[in-house]
């Protein structure tokens, strides 16, 4: 099946912004046809291009495993907003606000259905920080519906047709309020639409989005201004990352300053300590080597 540039362009951005990396398998569903269940598909009979084209109706799973680490990886996490009385795009909006204001990268998505979606993206990072991020959006703004991950395997691609709902899922711009699209056709002008609303994000530093799951549960303090530290401990620059061992040797902190001077930290065991090192020392290799 050949693609206009247009969805060529969507099929980009989610190779850039949520699928594994092509490299990896990805584990999917299909909606069947009177959208009553989900059935497994078999490893590498996942067709993108049926999606964007309303044929089929797929629901991935975000996460891979990463060999190195032993631990599942994802940079996308998704906050499925399920309010009644049309209250969804409000929920979504507020949720959507909270993320930006935490430093956070995140996008608005209609489900066809009438509920909304908050779409978080990162570098990758372990599913569970991802996970601790969405749930403490949802306490920060309290609303029904799921995580993806933590609480529900899969998510459906957006933009694509909705056998369930009877209308098309959907990002869209914060400013704007989602409606209902219901023709089975690709409504025109869609795929350039949903371009022009994912191509300027860029994924949230793993280091911020790390620093805001650690600080899960300890309220909104532990992220607008970090705890205070023994002077024997580095205080990065604007717009740097340290870590550091903390006084008694027991934990290791991580303080994350943005060009703002204002910063987050948290505390963290050794072994989540040397997890993040490591993606911090290879996300600063692959800029390098762009630079190269």
């Amino acid at each position: 099946m050949m693609l206009g540039r247009d969805m060529q362009g969507i099929l980009d951005q989610w190779r850039r912004l949520i699928l594994p990396p092509e490299d990896r398998p990805i584990e999917a569903s299909e909606q069947r046809d009177d959208g009553s269940g989900w059935d497994d598909m078999p490893a590498g009979h996942l067709m993108l291009k049926k999606h964007l084209a309303g044929i089929a109706t797929y629901a991935v799973a975000p996460g891979w495993h990463d060999p190195a680490t032993g631990r599942t990886l994802t940079r996308v996490g998704v906050l499925a907003v399920e309010e009644e009385g049309g209250d969804a795009p409000v929920k979504a909006r507020a949720l959507h606000d909270a993320a930006l204001a935490a430093g956070l990268s995140a996008a608005l998505a209609w489900s066809g259905g009438g509920g909304c979606q908050v779409w978080i993206f990162a570098e990758p990072v372990a599913d569970t920080a991802m996970t601790a991020v969405l749930r403490r959006l949802r306490e920060a703004v309290p609303h029904q519906g799921a995580v993806v991950p933590g609480e529900r395997a899969r998510v459906t691609l957006a933009p694509g047709w909705g056998r369930a709902g009877g209308g098309w899922a959907y990002f869209y711009k914060p400013d704007e309020l989602p409606s209902v699209v219901d023709s089975e056709v690709v409504p025109g002008g869609l795929m350039d639409y949903q371009v022009e609303v994912l191509a300027p994000i860029t994924p949230t530093p793993a280091a911020v989005l790390t620093a805001f799951a650690g600080n899960a549960g300890e309220g909104e303090a532990a992220v607008s201004s970090p705890p205070q530290v023994s002077a024997a401990m580095a205080e990065p620059a604007a717009g740097r990352v340290a870590l550091t061992l903390s006084p008694d040797g027991g934990l290791v902190r991580l303080t994350v300053r943005g060009a703002d001077g204002g910063a987050m930290a948290a505390e963290l065991e050794a072994e989540e300590a040397l997890a993040l090192a490591s993606d911090l020392i290879e996300a600063a290799r692959r800029r390098l080597a762009r630079r190269g």
